[in-house]
């Protein structure tokens, strides 16, 4: 049985890794994955073109032109650091004025364009506006966008245990990207339940998908229920690849990045491959569509349950080797292990005062 540290770690390592490995599949069909690549089971160097493009009542912006060397990691791995660098920084459980000072500390106007997305710099600008930080998220394009679901893992993996107080922190933090009424708040509040499950000891597949569900209102809940029936329906995870994509290419068309599809698809991964951290970063890679988020979501998940035990070496090397070559334009330069070190660090430190408020009151709560 995997240790709580390492489940900690195989959550992080998992995340960064699949993000990486999945950059260049992003957003292609499964069509164009195979007769490109055939199958990527391995980190590759990506080159971003510069081109311009518009925000919706903004200026027209020019994405700058830059090559990501094997193992770099894109702007979901941006915010999931932001979010470990607070946690990390306090010790403890956040709030979103921690997250919003972890912002302030980080990042900086050059470093938008490259790993950190120009779809920040919006709510990056408000926050240094003077604007609260709760007000942020209202004014949010996209309220089903998986922004904040592909990448609050700490957010689950501080709360180990407590799938509830991970649920209401993800509410309270979310504020800072998401409209609190939207789907993408929803969905990333019932992810990070799932991680806090999936880090007790006796957590299986099973208890992680209940959980999850159980977060979901009825609307929601739904279409994840459909996608984990293709799950445990085909025999052949190709075969699942190709009905979900079907589905989802039918209810949405071109849009890719749902909380509702891109966290269904990655759980569905993480049951078909039962947890298997490798393999659910390889599989989520060739899956299609959003695919660096979809990897995100499914080895997240499998490494908090299993743990690191299994995963490459080298490919824990090469995203640390590529996130000290890119430490001009990351946001945070701590290794695979060092967050993972500080993110333990910190739930230690949190169930030790938990402790002692117990303690404090077991005489009276007794009597």
């Amino acid at each position: 049985m995997a240790t709580l540290h390492s489940k900690i770690k195989g959550c992080i390592a998992g995340s960064r890794i699949g993000s990486s490995m999945a950059m260049p599949t992003e957003h292609m069909p499964i069509d164009d994955i195979d007769r490109k690549y055939g199958r990527i089971e391995e980190l590759r160097s990506v080159e971003q073109n510069a081109k311009k493009f518009r925000w919706p009542h903004g200026p027209e912006t020019r994405k700058k032109q830059f090559t990501y060397m094997e193992g770099s990691t894109e702007d979901g791995i941006e915010r999931q650091k932001l979010i470990a660098d607070a946690i990390i920084e306090r010790q403890e459980r956040i709030n979103i004025h921690d997250l919003a000072r972890s912002w302030q500390r980080n990042i900086t106007e050059d470093k938008f364009g490259y790993a950190l997305h120009w779809s920040d710099k919006q709510f990056f600008d408000m926050l240094n506006a003077g604007m609260p930080p709760s007000y942020i998220g209202l004014f949010s394009q996209w309220p089903e966008i998986v922004t904040f679901a592909r990448g609050c893992h700490p957010i689950g993996l501080i709360n180990a245990g407590n799938p509830t107080q991970a649920e209401d922190d993800v509410y309270n933090i979310g504020g800072i990207y998401h409209q609190i009424n939207g789907t993408g708040m929803q969905t990333a509040a019932a992810y990070a339940a799932g991680i806090a499950e999936a880090l007790k000891p006796n957590a299986t597949v099973e208890s992680v998908i209940n959980e999850v569900l159980s977060r979901l209102d009825n609307f929601v809940k739904e279409e994840f229920e459909t996608v984990f029936d293709f799950a445990y329906g085909y025999e052949d995870i190709k075969d699942m690849r190709k009905k979900i994509n079907e589905y989802f290419i039918y209810k949405y068309g071109e849009r890719k990045s749902s909380g509702e599809e891109v966290v269904s698809r990655g759980l569905a991964i993480f049951i078909k491959t039962n947890a298997d951290l490798k393999a659910s970063i390889i599989e989520a890679v060739n899956f299609g569509r959003d695919t660096d988020c979809t990897a995100a979501i499914a080895a997240g998940m499998a490494g908090a349950l299993s743990g690191a035990e299994g995963l490459p070496q080298g490919w824990i090397e090469q995203v640390d080797k590529a996130t000290a070559y890119n430490r001009n334009v990351t946001v945070c330069t701590r290794t695979i292990d060092e967050t993972a070190d500080g993110l333990y660090k910190a739930l230690d430190t949190s169930l030790k005062n938990k402790k002692m408020q117990v303690d404090l009151f077991s005489n009276q709560l007794n009597n």
